[in-house]
């Protein structure tokens, strides 16, 4: 499930929104939580050396994702969508940026789920499932739809590809859980 928000409907009763609609789980339910940060390309204007106008590609925004496991189903967020003005109040107005409101978020994710971040190392998994971009295109497919492509030597990297190697990393992190998992 695409989450846009949360509500704590009680204190161990949490309510995911989405624009599918609300999914009500308990907080023990949560089997993990898996992070990580996807960056996003566009096409620039630069000047070169020469004072000459060029376009080039480079990472525009980092996005950070988050996907909460449930025992059978995964809810997935991001701070490019997540509304922080509707459901948790957590940062009592003092945040001003999405990163700060971000931070605040996960915080409260470790306080009710203490334990449960996984702890690998996205990036570094995503650099290496890159090289496996057949894979990637054939067996894997992402679900948060982030649009971008940069140039990296001769390899067109697209944030579509780092949206894959996320989901793949976040199946992974899911583990031997049941064979029919709603993602939603």
């Amino acid at each position: 499930m695409a989450v846009q928000f949360f509500a704590l409907a009680s204190p161990t009763q949490i309510q995911a929104v989405g624009e599918e609609g609300s999914f009500l789980f308990e907080v023990g339910t949560v089997v993990r939580r898996v992070e990580g940060v996807i960056p996003t390309f566009s096409k620039v204007i630069a000047f070169d050396a020469q004072r000459r106008l060029t376009h080039k590609e480079q990472v525009l925004d980092r996005i950070r994702v988050c996907e909460v496991h449930l025992p059978d189903r995964i809810l997935r967020f991001h701070d490019n969508a997540y509304q922080f003005e509707r459901g948790l109040v957590l940062t009592g107005g003092t945040a001003a940026t999405v990163q700060e409101r971000w931070q605040a978020l996960m915080a409260w994710w470790e306080t009710m789920t203490p334990g449960r971040r996984y702890g690998g190392d996205f990036t570094a998994f995503g650099e290496m499932a890159l090289g496996y971009e057949s894979f990637l295109q054939e067996r894997v497919s992402p679900r948060l739809d982030l649009r971008g492509t940069a140039q990296n030597g001769t390899t067109a990297l697209t944030t579509r590809q780092w949206d894959a190697c996320f989901e793949l990393f976040s199946g992974l992190a899911f583990g031997d859980g049941p064979e029919e998992v709603e993602a939603m």
